[in-house]
């Protein structure tokens, strides 16, 4: 008992309350006083002589030897009615050394920074959790307590903040209104800061305009505002500053508000719905090396279709022509024109088959051709299927972007020339080194380089441009192409001694539903035009054209079908004796060709019909007697059956 009663007076042993009365009091009058080593020798590292000051002179006992609730009667946050909840709280200043092999938690003291003082709540019998949260909220908003904040605004700008003039039309973004103080601003900027700021206890906001120093040294009115903060003219600027590692050299950023796209603009395309362009567009959903290889895959089945061809299927023209007397006793330039000719009628042929997505079905066709027909017919069935699902995305599309503008990639291949503001130059040229910018300080240059034809299209924030600048854009028609050139964070530029305060006001305005965003939408007009392409919104997928990557599968199919079907030819012609296979058809005469013929009978032309295939049968047999070897052992009969 007697233990827990010394350390609610006096701390804890390991961490106890240090007596500070002596510096304390240097400061009772002045607020200020020269450190020399004598004061407190337990305080190292501060050399002799140093200037001192505070910007209250607190009490004499303030902070020393004993837990007491200090603030209570010497904080102003304290003497009002809304008590922020650390004011009764005991606390005493403590030695860093000595505390810091203990279990207590202890702080750097913000009102003596230069005595390097360290408080405590813990050593006082506060919990670890209050402690912290006290710590937490003190050293995060209290920089911001009963201040006057000067905020510069680097521009007037409709709707984000903005002046009126004497006629209450929104004034010029640099006229006079800008630099005249007595000119309030206003705006979706101004009224989103001015809600998240109710979370600190800040006194007053003063909106100015940027310095004139800080014109003389930039072009950049957006520059020039963080200028004045880097040299303490003002507290922070805000807008929709770019995070950008040439102005976090100058001053930091508070946490990004959001993340802003920034695109290519480029000239609206006319509408190319002529002749030419939509028979273009039938042949676009497959790109040239597929034609090709369409075209070279139906002269091939072609080819192999003469070859695999018989005497009696629907191909037995081809057959006729290369068989027989006339082809043996033919000279041989005849032989080369005929063989020519054939080749030209089954490419016709095959073409037929492919644009009716279809194949011939004849069961008198030798194996070899059925077994192409099964590959060329998947063949047929994929392709087709895969255009016409192909050819509904581009055929639909209204307007056509020229393709050199619709990706980075491709804008840097065609040598696309690409107006930039000159603040995102180090960005821009690390992401896209080969790409051709052109960068300017404000976006007028820009949009007069693009009249002048010095550039082909203008990179700038999507968002940016429908809420301020859509009026411009819409005048050159200009539009989103659909490239995304950067994503680039959006923050305020502030003080070191703010930038914690303003992150964690922003961040507990998002905690509870305060978007600059969505306050922006309360501003914006009415939109003139429509700034977006309607091919931006389709996948890049989808308007490519197919490959022959992507046609591997049913090219494998027909080509391992064609190699199947050459395969059983060749084992036919030249691996199976003749005999065997006079032999084999001889007896498959005798069992197939009856229940063949009922079947043809009863399905196709009737009785005439088959009358007159059993008599090609049987002149088969008379003109080819069964083992005979001359033009063809058997070919006829074979064929036949």
């Amino acid at each position: 008992i007697f233990i827990l009663i010394l350390k609610a007076k006096m701390g804890s042993i390991d961490c106890p309350c240090l007596d500070v009365s002596a510096i304390v009091s240097l400061f009772i009058n002045s607020g200020c006083t020269t450190y020399t080593s004598q004061l407190l020798p337990q305080f190292s590292g501060l050399a002799d002589g140093l200037p001192i000051c505070v910007d209250t002179a607190p009490d004499v006992n303030y902070g020393s030897s004993v837990c007491k609730a200090h603030d209570a009667s010497t904080s102003p946050s304290c003497t009002g009615s809304d008590d922020p909840g650390w004011c009764t709280k005991e606390w005493c200043y403590v030695d860093k050394n000595k505390c810091r092999s203990s279990t207590e938690l202890m702080y750097a003291s913000s009102k003596f920074p230069e005595m390097n003082f360290f408080y405590s709540y813990t050593t006082c019998n506060s919990t670890r959790n209050e402690s912290w949260n006290i710590y937490n909220e003190w050293t995060t908003t209290n920089c911001l307590t009963d201040i006057i904040l000067d905020v510069t605004l680097p521009t007037s700008k409709y709707p984000a903040h903005y002046k009126l003039d004497t006629e209450g039309n929104h004034a010029p973004e640099n006229g006079a209104e800008y630099y005249d103080e007595s000119i309030q601003f206003q705006g979706s900027t101004i009224e989103y800061f001015t809600k998240i700021m109710r979370y600190t206890n800040i006194k007053q906001i003063n909106y100015k305009p940027r310095s004139g120093g800080a014109q003389a040294r930039t072009s950049n009115m957006y520059t020039q505002s963080v200028y004045d903060v880097q040299v303490g003219i003002s507290d922070m600027t805000i807008s929709d500053y770019w995070i950008t590692s040439e102005r976090l050299k100058m001053t930091p950023y508070t946490t990004p508000l959001y993340t802003e796209n920034v695109v290519l603009f480029v000239k609206r395309p006319d509408p190319q719905n002529s002749f030419r362009n939509r028979f273009l567009f039938t042949i676009a959903p497959f790109d040239p090396m597929l034609w090709l290889t369409l075209v070279v895959s139906i002269l091939a089945v072609g080819f192999l279709s003469i070859w695999f061809s018989n005497g009696s299927g629907l191909h037995h023209y081809w057959y006729d022509k290369i068989h027989g007397k006339k082809w043996r006793e033919a000279s041989k330039r005849r032989k080369v024109v005929v063989l020519l000719f054939l080749a030209f009628d089954a490419f016709v042929a095959m073409f037929l088959h492919f644009f009716s997505a279809s194949v011939e079905v004849d069961l008198r066709q030798s194996v070899s051709t059925k077994i192409l027909m099964c590959g060329f017919g998947f063949w047929i069935l994929i392709t087709i299927a895969a255009y016409t699902a192909n050819l509904v995305s581009f055929l639909t599309q209204l307007e056509i972007l020229d393709v050199k503008h619709s990706s980075m990639e491709r804008a840097i291949k065609n040598h696309v020339k690409i107006c930039s503001s000159i603040a995102l130059k180090t960005k821009f040229t690390s992401l896209w080194p080969q790409a051709t910018f052109v960068f300017k300080s404000t976006l007028d240059e820009m949009l007069d380089a693009f009249d002048q034809g010095k550039c082909d299209a203008i990179a700038y924030g999507l968002p940016e441009v429908k809420k301020t600048h859509s009026e411009k854009f819409c005048n050159r028609d200009l539009i989103f192409s659909g490239a995304v050139v950067a994503l680039i964070p959006i923050a305020f530029p502030t003080s070191h001694k703010f930038a914690a305060a303003i992150s964690y006001a922003i961040q507990k305005g998002l905690d509870d539903g305060i978007n600059v965003l969505d306050i922006e939408k309360q501003y914006l007009p009415d939109p003139i035009c429509n700034l977006d392409l309607d091919l931006s919104n389709v996948e890049d997928s989808e308007l490519q054209p197919l490959s022959v990557a992507t046609m591997t599968f049913p090219l494998f199919v027909l080509i391992l079908c064609a190699v199947l079907a050459i395969c059983v030819k060749l084992w036919r012609e030249y691996l199976v004796p003749p005999n065997s296979r006079a032999k084999f058809l001889s007896s498959m005469q005798r069992v197939v060709m009856p229940s063949y013929t009922s079947h043809l009978n009863k399905h196709l032309s009737g009785p005439i019909f088959i009358e007159n295939q059993s008599e090609s049968f049987e002149s088969a047999l008379e003109e080819n007697p069964i083992g005979s070897t001359e033009n063809g052992p058997a070919s006829a009969l074979e064929e036949n059956q």
